[in-house]
């Protein structure tokens, strides 16, 4: 799937970068990932909360998210 990180961050119109995603994500939010291969570096700079972590997640919630 196609994304742009100009869309409404939908999951008829995601986001292009998971970092984009990443970096809007706060504590107990979670970015959910389209399946698919993808090859980008991803460095988490908000912290999330012992008792709200921010998750990445599939889509489909199918097979796992490996980063």
């Amino acid at each position: 799937m196609e994304g742009d990180d100009a869309n409404p961050r939908t999951q008829e119109e995601p986001l292009a970068a998971i970092q984009t995603a990443v970096e809007e994500a706060g504590p107990g939010q979670t970015v959910y990932v389209h399946p698919g291969e993808y090859f980008e570096f991803i460095e988490f700079r908000t912290d999330g909360d012992p008792n709200a972590p921010i998750i990445a997640a599939t889509i489909s919630g199918g097979s796992q998210l490996e980063m």
